[in-house]
């Protein structure tokens, strides 16, 4: 809706306007907010796709490090990346491993 972080902006602003008009802190509204289920899933979404994004990313800047850049190698340079996309992002792991096994035989 917003993009990726901006939604998480808006929410710190809209805490900090209203610790601002009822003279509370914001720690009181966060706690407040934090039980809303609606505010609990957004901010768990916003984690996930940053995460998502921060793995993606270190799998390719990776790729551009390696001399000889084979699957294997690649998985033991990111292990933690490659694992977190293996659990949560699957398809789009063995789409980046299928583009990648592709420009190797070509």
């Amino acid at each position: 809706m917003f993009g990726l972080g901006k939604t998480q902006d808006l929410i710190l602003l809209v805490v900090t306007d209203i610790a601002n008009k009822y003279n509370v802190k914001k720690g009181d509204v966060e706690q407040v907010l934090s039980g809303k289920p609606v505010i609990k899933e957004l901010r768990r979404r916003i984690r996930f796709y940053r995460h998502r994004q921060q793995a993606r990313r270190a799998l390719i800047a990776t790729l551009y490090t390696l001399k000889t850049p084979t699957i294997t190698l690649l998985r033991y340079s990111t292990d933690k990346e490659y694992v977190w996309l293996f659990k949560h992002d699957k398809a789009c792991l063995n789409a980046f491993k299928e583009s990648f096994l592709k420009k190797l035989v070509y």
